[in-house]
C-alpha cells in the first residue's frame, strides 16, 4: 500500500551465484522490507547449496520463491529471468551482498507515482555493517558532486535533497514491469557483465521512459574483500581477464549509447574509453603500491 486507496504489488528480484553465505545474511533483510509481495531469488547455476538455502526459507515464508538456472548464464540473464517469473506490477532489483532500508520499496513507490516515473532508485553506499549504514551513507554523500566523470565511474548517489530526473542509478531500482517487458538486460556483456545495469537504464531512457533518483530512502552494499570472495562472476577468472572484460564491456557501452551520453555533455566514445582505461590503470598502480607497503 503506497497511499490512500492505492494497492501496488512488488516483487524483489535478487540474482545470485555461489554466494550462499552472503545470501544467508541478506535474504532476511529483503523479507523484512515493507510492501513486498514476493522475494524472487534467481540462482544462476550455483553449486554451493544456494538453492537449498532458498527452499528452506520458502518453507517458512511463502513469499520467497526460487528461479534456478541449470548453468551460469550471467547476471544480465538472471535479472531478465527474475522479471519474467515475477508476478507483480513492479519489480525491485536487489543484490546478494546488498540490503534495503525497511521502507525502501514503499518510499520509492510513492515518489515514482508522484512523478509519473517508470524507474526510480535511492542512493547506494558501501558499508561495513548494518549498524553503521547511516553514518557510512552520510560520509559517502559528503564526498559527492553532480559531475559525471569521463571514466563513467559515477557514484550511485547524487548530492541533492529533492527527487531528480537522472539515469545514472544504482542496480537496486524499482521499475514498472512494463519497462522490463520492452527493455531487456543485454546479455552480450562479458564475464562479470560490467555496465549491464547502466546499459539497461540508458536503453530505457532512449525508449522514452522516465528515470528518477530519490534521496529519501537508501540501500547499501557490504564491503567485500574480492580476494577472499568465493562466489559471483568474478571468481575463477585471472585478474587480467577481469580487467579485460571491464574494458571490453565499457567500449561496448560507450559505442552503443554515444547519442544518449552526449546529452549529458560527455565526449566521444574514444575519449570516454581512454579516460576509463586511464582510471583503471591508476587504480591498478595504487593497488600494486599498497601490496609493497
Amino acid at each position: 500500500m503506497w497511499g490512500p486507496n492505492v494497492s501496488i504489488t512488488v516483487s524483489v528480484v535478487v540474482p545470485t551465484f555461489n554466494r550462499r553465505p552472503w545470501l544467508a545474511r541478506t535474504l532476511p533483510t529483503y523479507q523484512a522490507v515493507r510492501g513486498v509481495r514476493e522475494v524472487m531469488i534467481v540462482d544462476d547455476g550455483s553449486s554451493d547449496g544456494t538453492a537449498e538455502l532458498v527452499e528452506s526459507a520458502a518453507k517458512q515464508d511463502a513469499r520467497v520463491k526460487l528461479v534456478r538456472h541449470s548453468r551460469n548464464k550471467g547476471v544480465a540473464a538472471a535479472r531478465n529471468s527474475g522479471l519474467e517469473a515475477a508476478t507483480s506490477e513492479f519489480v525491485c532489483y536487489g543484490e546478494d551482498e546488498a540490503f534495503f532500508e525497511p521502507d525502501y520499496v514503499e518510499v520509492l513507490g510513492r515518489h515514482l507515482e508522484e512523478h509519473r516515473a517508470d524507474i526510480i532508485a535511492g542512493p547506494r553506499a558501501m558499508v561495513a555493517s548494518y549498524e553503521t549504514r547511516r553514518d557510512d551513507l552520510r560520509r559517502y554523500l559528503e564526498t559527492l558532486t553532480k559531475r559525471i566523470p569521463w571514466s563513467l565511474d559515477y557514484p550511485f548517489a547524487v548530492p541533492t535533497d529533492v527527487d531528480l530526473e537522472w539515469p545514472f542509478l544504482s542496480p537496486c531500482a524499482l521499475i514498472r514491469r512494463s519497462v522490463g517487458e520492452k527493455v531487456k538486460y543485454d546479455q552480450g556483456y562479458l564475464g562479470n557483465a560490467y555496465r549491464e545495469e547502466s546499459d539497461f537504464y540508458l536503453q530505457a531512457l532512449a525508449a522514452g521512459f522516465r528515470l528518477m533518483y530519490c534521496p529519501h530512502t537508501a540501500c547499501y552494499h557490504y564491503r567485500v574483500d574480492r580476494s577472499k570472495d568465493r562466489g559471483g562472476n568474478w571468481v575463477g577468472r585471472p585478474r587480467f581477464r577481469q580487467q579485460w572484460y571491464s574494458v571490453t564491456n565499457n567500449w561496448r557501452f560507450v559505442k552503443k549509447h554515444r547519442r544518449t551520453l552526449s546529452r549529458f555533455s560527455l565526449p566521444s566514445p574514444l575519449v570516454l574509453q581512454a579516460a576509463f582505461v586511464a582510471r583503471r590503470g591508476q587504480r591498478a598502480a595504487a593497488a600494486f603500491a599498497r601490496n609493497f607497503h
